[in-house]
């Protein structure tokens, strides 16, 4: 049987010059379409949690799809709609630098996926992902060891004791 190589599908040269880049304090990343099963609505749930006890919190969420509204409306409902910024969906040659700024990106899967490309970007950008133990995710992160932290996708509180402890020290 023939096999086929695809190549990763991040430019890795892109992210050169990642560990001189510094973090901003607080910053919370998800890079990837706002669509069912990527767990955006889910994170701003468990963002608005722990945002509570940490005033320099913020969540970016870079990307577009049919749940922007939705999470728009989550955020305010929630009482963090100041502190959540949509980015909309930025050309790829942008990612690095918006990753570099994140101190940790999150990659919350309610469901499997095919190729979890944002934790893979997140570790070539040298930054955390806190992602869940659905395929794709978990996945991912094992190719770059301690590159991040994976939770149970259906346990919230490991979600948000995860997402502050260990994988952003200083968050």
């Amino acid at each position: 049987v023939p096999i086929t190589v695809i190549p990763v599908p991040v430019d890795l040269a892109a992210y050169d010059g990642g560990p001189d880049r510094k973090a901003e304090p607080g910053l919370v990343t998800f890079v990837g379409r706002v669509s069912t099963g990527k767990g955006v609505l889910e994170a701003i749930g468990v963002f608005a949690e722990v945002a509570k006890d940490r005033p320099q919190a913020r969540f970016e969420v870079v990307g577009d799809g049919p749940l922007l509204d939705a999470a728009r409306s989550r955020a305010r409902e929630l009482g963090v709609g100041d502190r959540v910024t949509f980015r909309g969906r930025l050309p790829p040659e942008a990612l690095p630098g918006e990753l570099a700024r994140a101190q940790l990106v999150r990659a919350p899967f309610v469901r499997g996926e095919a190729f979890g490309r944002g934790g893979l970007e997140a570790a070539a950008a040298r930054r955390p992902v806190l992602t869940t133990d659905l395929w794709g995710g978990a996945d991912v992160l094992r190719l770059e060891p301690g590159a991040g932290v994976v939770v149970p996708w259906d346990d919230r509180a490991a979600w948000a004791a995860t997402n502050h402890s260990g994988v952003a020290k200083e968050f």
